[in-house]
């Protein structure tokens, strides 16, 4: 019975089921159908991942699709490709290390691409600290990359200003723009762009070097115990290197503030890209801005104080994967009109114009193989001019002086590295003046003031040339524990007929992963200045100036793969000198005539000192220590061992950066010993030329007062899709003090003031940038 009712139950249902697709009307049967077909349908989508505010392209970037997790990786083009996928709407996620995490979610009824702008962590935790494998060149260098300098706090975003935070960088000299390293004087120290001399790489007074810093890459800062690669110094050197063009598309960048406003444009001039270049320029105003400040000034009236303004350009061309050619272009022009009203010397007041221009035209090839070779060859070509005007007096020089810079380098493996350059240059120096004696200077006329000098009238034609040579190498053991890098340059100097060898060493030993200590030491050589060799001004008898460099170093790194923790060094140093060129009022036959000597050899020196360069970094925190302990000494016979004229016994620099957001907040202390200072202590009346003569006590027998000054900084980012807009506000001398330079005298020597140097100084600015 229970068999009989399940077999009924069954057919019934069935029966039911077949009656009711025979139903079906024919609009429910279509809309049916559409949906079976949509749901079949499927849609493609290409996701391209690109930084936030500078576009750059992000590759190797995962993209996730929910809530599946199926994933797909950005290739070259930054685009990440999802394919078959049902055409309604989808969530994507992208979560980069060091990146603001980005939900996605979308409708999707077509095939379609799109652009995601991921916004950068300024304070990432893993942002990663990426080094070279090639062997290091040279272990007296200190580096600056653009993301360094241009956060550099009391440096503007200046590359070089922000060498006053290095340790053995002492400031700048009121001569021309000259700077000082290890309390030697300015033109001991030699200036470069791309490895090529340069006469200044900082304007005249102009608080900027001749570069905008965005076109910029690094800025090199050796002193003691630098390498074979360059010559013809004592002290050190500075190279400025220049940055390739950006070349996934178009960029420019533009800003203004109270000082300066400048802009650059760069990018790819084709669609391969193998052409790119980069263009800017820049224009300042200081001069109406120190009109205010100097108004109240009855001495010196500041009628353009300074001006300067400089372009520069590059082109660049990848010929293929291991040759490129590029040509870069430079220039700069400085100008400075003042009128002195009062001086100590009656027939020296009036007019004073200051001018200086140069530019500068670097081709250049190299060749990279990615693996072994290395080569690289270029020339600078360019002239340099220079006007001096005060009343009747002038000097108008014009200088031309295109070099040579070649290196090849061979590497046998990854311990060992075989080098070898040329480093020549050419100079060819004209002038027409009219001055008055000991303007080169000589000693005899230095107590004379200068209106009642003899006056010298000349013209001037010399033309000598430079000849360097330079090898290397650098040998590593296989557990790469030693470093043994022996160097040697060769160095001709047509200028005084002279030939040098000069031998150097630098050893680094690796004690941990922490610790390294290195030795560095070697023989280095320049010849004096044209004008002190020049027969009406110096001695042409003169020889090249001779130096020894021993350095002494503890480096220490606790970063390891990361940009956090504490590194720095410890550098104890010691150079002497010998043939030092000193002012005599000795007399010598030259050509059968006794003649004032004015210049001699007889001069020895030395540089001893302590360099400290600690750095910590944190997620938010950035601080910075560098302090230089200095004796530098000069001395001439019959006289004992006396201070330098740029002696700064101590020199302590504490700064520290701290980044709340797209805020960022800086500042700095800086603390250094006066310079040392020749006082007069007595003063005699000339009645016949109305005039007060100066009584001079012991050579550099006191100092001038403790500069110290405070600068604050603060930085604001507004970063939006496609470009970014930044504000800073930059306050050097926070506190106002006079951190003169010089002290003044009263006409008859009976009082004194010191004279300032930069007042408080607020400047604003704002920079956009795509």
């Amino acid at each position: 019975m229970w068999l009989r009712l399940s077999c009924c139950s069954i057919l019934f249902l069935s029966t039911f089921a077949f009656a009711k697709d025979d139903v079906m009307t024919p609009a429910e049967y279509l809309v049916q159908e559409v949906s079976d077909q949509r749901s079949e349908k499927k849609c493609s989508v290409a996701i391209k991942i690109v930084e936030k505010g500078t576009r750059v392209p992000l590759i190797d970037v995962s993209v996730f699709l929910l809530p599946d997790g199926e994933q797909a990786v950005t290739g070259e083009n930054a685009i990440a490709f999802f394919s078959e996928l049902a055409c309604t709407e989808h969530t994507w996620v992208v979560n980069i290390t060091g990146y603001k995490r980005v939900d996605i979610k979308k409708q999707v009824s077509a095939d379609e691409t799109f652009t995601v702008y991921v916004e950068k962590i300024e304070t990432a935790v893993f942002e990663t600290k990426v080094s070279d494998n090639r062997l290091q060149r040279d272990g007296s260098k200190r580096v600056l990359q653009q993301d360094e300098f241009i956060k550099a706090v009391g440096s503007r975003g200046d590359p070089v200003i922000a060498l006053e935070n290095m340790p053995g960088f002492d400031g700048f000299s009121d001569q021309g723009g000259g700077v000082i390293l290890q309390g030697a004087d300015p033109e001991d120290t030699r200036l470069y762009v791309n490895g090529h001399e340069v006469p200044l790489i900082f304007h005249s007074l102009g608080f900027s070097s001749i570069f905008i810093p965005d076109v910029i890459d690094s800025v090199d800062l050796l002193t003691a115990g630098f390498g074979a690669e360059y010559g013809r110094t004592t002290a050190g050197n500075i190279n400025l290197t220049t940055a390739s063009a950006k070349k996934d598309r178009l960029h420019a960048m533009a800003y203004v503030d109270l000082l300066n406003s400048a802009a650059v444009i760069q990018g790819p001039l084709d669609e391969e890209k193998k052409h790119s270049f980069w263009l800017g320029g820049r224009a300042s105003y200081i001069g109406p801005v120190f009109n205010l400040v100097t108004q109240e000034d009855d001495n010196i009236s500041f009628n353009q104080v300074p001006q300067f303004y400089d372009l520069e350009g590059s082109y660049q061309w990848e010929m293929n994967d291991r040759w490129t050619f590029d040509l870069l272009g430079f220039g700069a022009k400085d100008q400075l009109k003042l009128r002195i009203k009062d001086s100590e010397d009656p027939l020296f007041r009036g007019d004073v114009a200051f001018a200086t221009n140069f530019f500068r035209l670097i081709p250049r090839l190299r060749y990279d193989d990615g693996d072994q070779n290395r080569f690289e060859i270029s020339t600078a070509h360019g002239i340099d001019h220079l006007d001096q005007a005060f009343g009747d007096f002038f000097f108008d020089a014009t200088l031309y002086a295109p070099s040579l810079r070649s290196e090849f380098e061979h590497r046998f493996s990854d311990q060992f590295a075989w080098i070898v350059g040329i480093d020549t240059m050419y100079t060819h120096f004209k002038a027409d003046l009219r001055v008055p004696s000991g303007t080169f200077p000589n000693s005899e006329d230095q107590s004379v003031p200068p209106g009642l000098r003899d006056i010298i009238a000349k013209q001037i034609d010399v033309k000598y040339l430079d000849l360097g040579f330079y090898t290397r190498i650098n040998a590593q053991d296989a557990k790469k524990r030693w470093l043994l890098s022996p160097n040697l340059r060769f160095d001709y100097a047509q200028l005084t007929d002279q030939a040098h060898l000069s031998p150097r060493i630098e050893i680094t030993r690796t004690l941990s992963p922490v610790w390294k200590v290195r030795g560095a030491t070697g023989l280095y050589y320049q010849t004096p200045q044209a004008p002190e060799v020049e027969q009406s001004f110096g001695n042409p008898d003169l020889e090249d100036v001779r130096s020894i460099h021993y350095a002494l170093s503890a480096m220490v790194d606790t970063r390891k793969n990361s940009n956090h923790g504490f590194w720095g060094d410890v550098t104890v140093f010691y150079k002497s000198l010998d043939h030092v060129v000193i002012d005599t009022n000795d007399y010598v036959t030259r050509d059968g005539e006794l003649v004032p000597e004015r210049y001699s050899n007889d001069g020895k020196g030395y540089a001893v000192g302590s360099q400290w360069a600690m750095q910590f970094h944190t997620n938010r925190l950035t601080a910075g220590l560098a302090y230089t302990l200095l004796w530098s000494r000069r001395k001439e016979p019959g006289v004992g061992y006396q201070a330098t004229d740029f002696e700064r016994r101590h020199n302590f620099n504490l700064r520290a950066r701290y980044q709340l957001g797209r805020w960022e907040l800086s500042s700095r202390l800086r603390l250094i010993s006066g310079a040392p200072d020749t006082p007069i202590v007595n003063a005699y009346y000339d009645l016949d030329n109305d005039v007060y003569y100066p009584v001079e006590g012991e050579n550099n027998s006191q100092r001038l007062p403790i500069f110290m000054q405070w600068d604050v900084r603060v930085d604001r980012k507004w970063i939006y899709n496609k470009w970014i807009l930044s504000l800073y506000v930059d306050i050097l001398n926070v506190t106002n003090r006079t951190n003169g330079n010089q002290y003044e005298y009263e006409f008859d020597y009976s009082d004194r003031t010191i004279q300032g140097g930069i007042p408080i100084l607020p400047t604003f600015g704002v920079k956009g940038e795509f």
